[in-house]
């Protein structure tokens, strides 16, 4: 069978398998690409006026948390004062106020049991949002193997994390004084001490579409990427996706044919493609591009393979019974498909609170028509009796 037909044939299968989980009914987009360009010079209608990329994407850095520092107080107490008990309280400590209204006692004490309410919750959310801090922070400073010492033509020449600008500050800042502070980036390639490209262990937050990352067995995915090459002589490899999909079997996934002899950091300098890719959605089942090799060997021959979903690996998925598997960032951060699926973390409301929020606003509104039932009959009874 061609390998054109297969290839069709395999999307459509895994088409129809993932209409039939109904893990996603996003529709897949057609018209807009993404071009990713490996050892070719960008065309000149992707920079900008400086020649760097217009093209700006997201980092592979995740935050699942639901507060930071500046929005906690506004966004937790928005949440609190959701439930109508709390406002119902609020509002009997705001009639204290007032003389005429207000009883005997204070309303500095009468808001002692809302305030503690209030106090208690907050510092609940304050602990369970600390973990979800702490899971992102492992997550991101998850190790993985990244191809360095090789310009990556997909980003900004002077493109930095936020760590590496302010230890270059402060060593710059030292330097004036005729000191050195020892930089403390966990392997950071040296590139006056190589001529070459080389394989460095980086954190999962460094990760940017455009690089060449290696798995080895046993290594979780930390970016959707394309497959390059692997340590089979087919090109294929085993994943593990229950993470994704919540399946325990292996699946196969192979490599693009044309990038099938890659082994080397040599191998990974001296090819030159550039990859056509669809924009980020959440189908899981779902994927479609094209690599470009052009002029390969000199002869003037171009080279076009089409990539489906099964020469993708998903971030979350984790490669096993495989030597090692080298691949091309395509997705990341926020782009990811599995990122794409999870969405915002969401208010937990549980279903007494529903239930105390419904009885609450029947309590108001059973006072509210006593009042009005027998405010006039108290009236009648006072003009009675001067």
């Amino acid at each position: 069978m061609p390998f054109f037909e297969r290839k069709q044939q395999q999307n459509q299968k895994n088409g129809d398998a993932g209409h039939q989980r109904k893990i996603s009914t996003s529709t897949i987009p057609t018209i807009s690409k993404r071009r990713i360009y490996v050892n070719l010079p960008l065309p000149a209608t992707e920079l900008d006026q400086y020649g760097e990329p217009k093209e700006c994407y997201v980092t592979n850095k995740i935050r699942t948390s639901k507060y930071t520092l500046l929005t906690f107080l506004p966004k937790n107490l928005f949440e609190q004062f959701r439930r109508v008990a709390n406002m119902y309280f609020l509002f009997l400590v705001i009639l204290q106020l007032f003389p005429m209204i207000g009883s005997e006692v204070q309303p500095f004490i009468a808001s002692m049991p809302l305030i503690s309410i209030i106090l208690m919750t907050a510092l609940k959310d304050v602990f369970e949002d600390w973990k979800r801090h702490t899971q992102d922070k492992n997550l991101n400073r998850s190790k993985t193997t990244l191809l360095r010492n090789w310009r990556n033509v997909n980003i900004p020449a002077n493109d930095m994390s936020s760590q590496q600008f302010l230890i270059k500050i402060w060593n710059g800042f030292f330097n004036l004084l005729g000191y050195r502070i020892g930089e403390n980036l966990d392997n950071k390639v040296s590139y006056t001490a190589h001529t070459g490209a080389i394989w460095t262990e980086s954190h999962w937050q460094d990760v940017k579409v455009g690089d060449i990352v290696k798995l080895k067995n046993n290594d979780a995915v930390p970016a959707d990427m394309i497959i390059l090459s692997t340590s089979e002589p087919d090109g294929l490899c085993y994943v593990e996706t229950k993470n994704l999909d919540g399946e325990t079997n292996l699946k196969v996934r192979h490599c693009v044919p044309s990038t099938i002899s890659i082994t080397t950091e040599s191998d990974c300098e001296n090819i030159a493609f550039y990859v056509e890719s669809e924009q980020p959605h959440s189908n899981l089942y779902s994927y479609t591009g094209v690599l470009h090799r052009p002029d390969h060997g000199g002869t003037g021959n171009n080279i076009i393979d089409p990539i489906s979903i099964n020469d993708v690996l998903l971030r979350g998925c984790v490669l096993r019974n495989t030597q090692w598997a080298i691949g091309l960032v395509v997705f990341t951060g926020t782009d990811t498909k599995i990122m794409l699926n999870s969405g915002d973390t969401p208010s937990k409301r549980s279903r007494i609170e529903i239930e105390t929020n419904f009885h609450v606003c029947s309590f108001v509104h059973l006072q509210e028509y006593q009042k009005m039932l027998f405010v006039p009959q108290l009236k009648n009874c006072v003009s009675l009796f001067p």
